[in-house]
């Protein structure tokens, strides 16, 4: 679902209540299309890997996945197993917990992004 806070940047009440209030569509993905496109925007460079690498040990999601995944998607980074890691987490942590939000849209329409 949206939040009214992207990154560190909190949107104005007006911008984040318009877009609660326009409608909806679900974009669809198959998971190789999807997995193909966060590494290319987030395995790109070795900055963008140590961030990663910071992000995935940070305390939030040792408290949602514990201590023994967060070393299996470490592992991976220092594998290079990048598709491996995007999989991981976007099966296991982000689809998981959007899922959650997403439960209370009525959407007007779907598309796949695969096509």
């Amino acid at each position: 679902g949206e939040a009214n806070k992207i990154g560190n940047v909190f949107l104005p009440d007006f911008v984040y209540a318009k877009i609660m209030g326009d409608l909806k569509v679900d974009i669809k993905a198959s998971i190789e299309t999807r997995v193909k496109y966060t590494r290319a925007q987030y395995c790109t460079t070795g900055v963008a890997l140590e961030n990663l690498h910071e992000a995935t040990a940070c305390h939030v999601m040792v408290r949602n996945i514990g201590n023994e995944k967060v070393s299996m998607l470490r592992k991976m980074l220092d594998d290079e197993d990048f598709d491996g890691f995007v999989e991981w987490l976007l099966l296991n942590y982000y689809d998981l917990r959007y899922r959650h939000s997403k439960a209370d849209y009525s959407y007007e329409a779907t598309v796949s992004s695969d096509d």
